[in-house]
């Protein structure tokens, strides 16, 4: 067994040794300081300039070529010589006689027995050495697109655990590597090659594209699930190495029996093994957005060419497309090293779909409406804008959007209960209920073993097991309605839960025994910690709150102190109601990007439940206006005690003239002369301040 850092040494080593030896093959071709291209039916000859007479330095003459001359000999010259995929001739005779007349021309040129006619004269072609500037664009783009793919597979292979999937996978990326660097090789050649060559690298892109799909075949019968019995992932590629010796034994002349039929046939096996994944992984969430996610570059790739997209484009830029699509479905097989692929495959599959939606409009349109093509392009895409993202972002709303609202709803139900003085919900029920709301899982299953240990989430995601103590143990499954994988984050919010659920019932247990025993004491205790315990939970909760859920969070703990203020007594402790004014001016700078200095020195008293309300609003409208006439990002709060009177004051550098009379500021004396209090409203020398005062009962 190879080590790892061998294994990844050989990863990188042997791509790399590989792809130099094609660039090697690659610069052993001959070549001439001409230049040979197809115009329809017909060979042109692009000359340098400086052979041309009358030609300025900088042009290029193309003039169509009459014969080739070997040996003072004439030959035929024909577009076919330049084709860069000979499989698209129809027989092996044609293919043959193509690769002899290449060869015959390539004899010559090296022997020095090639010349060129055309109707300006004849021209003597001489054999110059290769370098690497002189390596077409297509080359390079074949060259690292096969490159690419067989880093990629290196991932695959690196973890050491080789299923029959990702044995078929790999196979896919090795036959590609030999598939297209073969290609590239002679696709990217000026006319001349050998001929004994030119037929080797042929049937090694033959070879390699039956192992391709032999490979295809048994990826997507084995992955993610393994469905063909071991003997039958064996026989596959050695059934496809026989299918191929068709074309090397050229049994039949037509090369659509040799080649295309067999790759045919083995296409549609490969996508039988899709459709039957697709059908077994039914309600198994994280297979099935497996599949979707190979499935949408399957269909990034195979669509174009159903559309016949790829017309007239150049061979390099479709193997360049399918190392898209082999990289695509790289992730999908090393997908939990990576992220969670299943929100991301419906957001990819929403932007394919509207791409194609454009596409096919374009064509539609091109096909019933004589417009031209910038008008036709132009009304798709008000089509499409205008109709189907405006019907997509609509869907996306509705199905998955919404599914990440249950921490909401489970706060709107949990709070009320945790105090409400009448709650009789038992706490078993309450939180189960309370985990299905954050977690929408398939199923929930009681374990009923005590067992003590840490929540853990098991089965890649697919399962969250919480430990409940007493009550035993339960198991969420398929978070989301089965469209996600539990993350780390989910234990965080599960011990967010289950805190909460514990102090719910603590506290109903507390305002019970205050009910029974009469006692003042029971109450400030209950009060003190719902303050403490609950208030340092929400305000967790909401540092760890997407920002969506943060106003929500927000409301609550203003709902929690205002009840605590009105519910449990008829009056709130000074303490309390100082730390409660704290917290919410804090929360409210912190909205604004505003630095709070606040300073208190505060000892035991108590304030009315009215006197505490008064005095809460005059400093909430206090903050309101000083916040939007900040000079400086910086408030002074001080909130001091002396002998019976507590004393508020409010300081900012304010900006531009304030009237102190103003309706708002007057709002403020009325609310402190209801209770017997008062306020001085001051403003010098660029700084505003607000004094509140209330005597203490």
């Amino acid at each position: 067994m190879l080590s790892f850092r061998t294994r990844i040494t050989l990863g990188i080593l042997l791509p790399l040794l590989l792809t130099l030896a094609v660039i090697l093959l690659a610069l052993s071709l001959p070549q001439t300081a001409a230049r040979f291209s197809a115009v329809g039916e017909q060979l042109m000859l692009i000359l340098p300039s400086s052979e041309t007479p009358g030609e300025n330095n900088n042009a290029a003459a193309a003039q169509p070529v009459q014969s080739f001359l070997v040996n003072g000999a004439p030959q035929r010259a024909y577009a076919g010589l330049v084709m860069e995929e000979p499989d698209v001739l129809p027989t092996h005779s044609a293919i043959n006689a193509l690769m002899s007349d290449i060869g015959q021309l390539t004899q010559a040129l090296q022997q020095g027995q090639l010349s060129v006619l055309t109707a300006s004269g004849e021209y003597a072609l001489t054999a110059s050495p290769r370098h690497l500037s002189d390596l077409t664009w297509t080359f390079w783009i074949q060259c690292l697109s096969a490159l690419a793919v067989l880093l990629l597979c290196t991932l695959v292979w690196l973890p050491g655990t080789i299923t029959a999937g990702k044995a078929g996978f790999l196979l896919t990326g090795v036959s590609y590597f030999f598939l297209v660097t073969a290609a590239g090789i002679y696709s990217s050649r000026n006319l001349f090659i050998d001929a004994s060559l030119f037929y080797t690298l042929h049937l090694i892109n033959v070879y390699a594209t039956q192992m391709f799909m032999a490979g295809l075949v048994l990826f997507l019968w084995n992955y993610p699930k393994a469905l063909l019995p071991q003997w039958l992932n064996y026989l596959t590629p050695v059934a496809s190495l026989l299918v191929s010796c068709a074309a090397l034994l050229q049994l039949t002349d037509d090369i659509a029996i040799t080649i295309y039929l067999p790759f045919t046939l083995t296409l549609a096996v490969a996508l039988a093994g899709l459709i039957t994944q697709w059908w077994t992984t039914r309600g198994d969430a994280v297979n099935r957005a497996i599949l979707r996610w190979i499935l949408l570059f399957m269909a990034a790739v195979t669509l174009p060419g159903i559309l016949k997209l790829y017309t007239d484009v150049p061979q390099a830029t479709m193997f360049a497309a399918f190392a898209v699509m082999y990289g695509g479905m790289m992730i999908a097989v090393m997908r939990h090293q990576f992220f969670d692929i299943e929100r991301w495959s419906y957001k990819l599959w929403g932007w394919f779909i509207g791409g194609l939606m454009v596409v096919m409009t374009d064509l539609i349109l091109a096909a019933l409406i004589g417009l031209s093509q910038e008008a036709t392009l132009a009304l798709s895409v008000f089509i499409v804008g205008w109709l189907w993202f405006p019907l997509r972002q609509r869907l996306w709303k509705r199905f998955f959007v919404r599914r990440d609202d249950g921490l909401q709803d489970w706060l709107t139900q949990s709070l009320p209960s945790l105090l409400s003085p009448d709650s009789a919900s038992n706490s078993e029920p309450r939180l189960l209920s309370a985990l299905r709301a954050v977690f929408s899982p398939l199923q929930l299953t009681r374990l009923h073993d005590p067992v003590s240990g840490r929540h853990r989430i098991l089965e890649d995601g697919q399962t969250l097991q919480l430990n409940l103590g007493a009550m035993g143990q339960v198991a969420l499954s398929h978070p989301g309605e089965g469209r996600r994988r539990f993350r780390p984050d989910d234990l965080h919010t599960a011990e967010l839960v289950l805190s909460l659920d514990d102090l719910i019932q603590r506290s109903q247990s507390a305002r019970e025994q205050g009910i029974r025993e009469g006692a003042q004491g029971e109450r400030n205790r209950i009060r003190q910690d719902l303050h403490d315990d609950l208030g340092a939970k929400l305000l967790r909760l909401l540092h760890r709150s997407q920002s969506d859920n943060q106003p929500l969070v927000r409301e609550a703990i203003r709902d929690l102190r205002q009840l605590l203020n009105t519910s449990l007594s008829g009056s709130v402790s000074l303490q309390a109601a100082v730390s409660n004014w704290q917290n919410e001016a804090q929360a409210r700078c912190d909205d604004h990007g505003v630095t709070l200095h606040w300073r208190s020195a505060i000892h035991n008293g108590e304030l009315s439940e009215t006197r505490s309300r008064q005095l809460d609003m005059a400093l909430l409208e206090s903050l309101s206006n000083a916040l939007r006439n900040l000079h400086t990002p910086d408030i002074r709060v001080d909130c001091l005690q002396q002998d019976q009177t507590l004393s508020v004051t409010i300081e900012n550098d304010f900006a531009g003239p304030l009237n102190p009379e103003g309706y708002g500021l007057e709002h403020i004396r009325q609310r402190l002369s209801v209770v017997g209090g008062d306020a001085d409203i001051t403003q010098d020398q660029g700084l505003w301040t607000v004094t509140l005062r209330l005597p203490l009962e």
